[in-house]
């Protein structure tokens, strides 16, 4: 079973997190709804003051999926899911918690 993703504070904007080198980070929330519509399992969130970082696994396919995503190459997603993602990844970073 997957465990839910956890948030960690980070002190300050300079003290950003190590990603696990099987992991994929990206401060982009548009990219990191189009991954959640991609089945990738968000791992964690990590706040530096105000801006999010989503920690996903699966680093490789991660970055296969944005570079589609920059080329908008095989991007078709279906409009009602990735609303509800990104609206879900928007709640969370600004909530702090889950």
């Amino acid at each position: 079973m997957k465990t839910k993703p956890r948030i960690v504070e980070v002190q300050t904007e300079y003290d950003t997190p190590n990603t696990p080198p099987d992991c994929y980070r990206t401060a982009d929330l548009p990219l990191a709804a189009y991954l959640r519509c991609q089945g990738v399992h968000l791992r964690s969130i990590h706040l530096v003051g105000r801006r999010a970082f989503f920690v996903f696994e699966n680093g490789e396919y991660c970055i296969e999926m944005a570079r589609n995503w920059a080329n908008e190459d095989d991007c078709e997603v279906s409009g009602p899911v990735y609303s509800r993602e990104l609206s879900k990844l928007k709640a969370l970073a600004a909530k702090g918690s889950f």
